[in-house]
């Protein structure tokens, strides 16, 4: 897990990453993750165009949500929110291309979807954000 860029566990059940390489998803799948969830803009140059059947042909979920690192919308916020509360039970893998996304997600959307403490996140995130 740790060749992965960026990878942070955040839970156990819940890891985050950078943008896997293509070989890094049987590893992901290999640790028991159910869903992979890709919040990277399509046309970024190091995505990779068929992560979605990569993952799939693993045996996981994908689910590509692409939220701009710079101005994340409510909506796309909502949405990752409410995808999350859904599949809060099962082992998630969220990526972007370098682990930024995830502290684009307001903290206080993140506290409420995927319910961490406020303690808690912002003890595991404080040091990505480099504060």
């Amino acid at each position: 897990m740790n060749s992965i860029k960026n990878y942070i566990q955040l839970r156990d059940n819940i890891a985050t990453s950078g943008q896997p390489k293509r070989g890094q998803f049987q590893i992901i799948a290999d640790a028991g993750y159910e869903t992979v969830i890709n919040l990277a803009m399509p046309d970024h140059a190091e995505s990779i165009p068929e992560e979605g059947s990569i993952v799939t042909s693993l045996g996981m979920a994908y689910l590509h949500l692409p939220i701009p690192f710079d101005k994340p919308l409510p909506k796309q916020v909502k949405q990752f929110c409410q995808i999350m509360a859904s599949i809060k039970d099962t082992k998630i893998w969220v990526h972007c291309i370098m682990n930024y996304r995830v502290s684009a997600v307001p903290v206080d959307e993140l506290k409420h979807c995927i319910a961490l403490s406020l303690k808690y996140h912002l003890i595991k995130h404080l040091p990505m954000l480099g504060v």
